[in-house]
């Protein structure tokens, strides 16, 4: 009789790349700190133009030239959130405006959702985390 050696079950690989609804092609990253780096090169990696150190004044009008899919805001942005948020919706509609908190604070996220943010991230921050959020 044959001996017959069994293989582990190997499931198969998923696809190289996983069609999302919605792809991110463009974000804008206004108000942020040095703790953004890896971030900023991970969405560079993933194919999305990244736009970064935007000021309070910059950020719309940003958002008005370049019609991103995605804004992320950050503490370091001194700006009245409710406004900028509104005017940021007004300029491009199909952005998506998140806020990276610094450290995780249940109060304060549900103060910028409230403020009109559609998602608040907390470290550690990475492009995979992000554009898993987007398409949630």
């Amino acid at each position: 009789m044959p001996s017959s050696t069994q293989q582990p079950y190997t499931p198969p690989s998923p696809p190289a790349s996983l069609p999302l609804r919605g792809a991110v092609r463009s974000a804008i990253l206004a108000g942020m700190d040095a703790s953004v780096t890896g971030l900023v090169a991970g969405l560079e990696a993933e194919g999305v133009h990244t736009w970064s150190d935007a000021t309070s004044e910059e950020v719309v009008r940003m958002a008005e030239e370049m019609d991103p899919e995605l804004v992320l805001l950050g503490a370091e942005l001194k700006l009245d959130l409710r406004a900028v948020l509104e005017e940021i919706r007004a300029a491009a509609p199909r952005a998506r405006a998140f806020f990276l908190l610094a450290e995780p604070s249940p109060n304060a996220a549900l103060d910028l959702v409230r403020a009109g943010v559609d998602d608040v991230l907390i470290p550690p921050f990475t492009a995979a985390g992000v554009l898993m959020r987007v398409h949630v």
